[in-house]
């Protein structure tokens, strides 16, 4: 279970701790793992104060360390950069539906 989910107490059913609300916010993606190296510009789905969903062209897995800055404006000289780790990455179309929490 990752940091951003609890059990819910009557049902026994995992839940998220904080509610996602549909979002469409820039979103840059940062990767440097071994082997996958890339940074992308695209939009969030849906966001929260514990983490966020996209879509990446790119093959992310669960457990991956991704650097993002949102909301992302290019020329920002004040960007700020998160953790995050990949929670959920689920191939769509061609594209990959991706689930992150920052890691505080």
């Amino acid at each position: 279970m990752w940091a951003g989910v609890q059990q819910d107490r009557r049902s026994g059913v995992e839940r998220r701790t904080a509610r996602h609300i549909q979002l469409s916010l820039p979103i840059r993606i940062r990767c440097d793992s071994p082997g996958l190296q890339f940074v992308e510009v695209t939009r969030t789905l849906t966001a929260s104060r514990d983490g966020a969903s996209f879509i990446s062209k790119h093959p992310l897995r669960e457990g991956m360390t991704l650097s993002v800055a949102v909301p992302y404006s290019e020329g920002d000289s004040m960007l700020w950069e998160k953790r995050a780790r990949v929670v959920r990455a689920q191939s769509k179309d061609g594209d990959n539906e991706v689930g992150i929490e920052f890691l505080h």
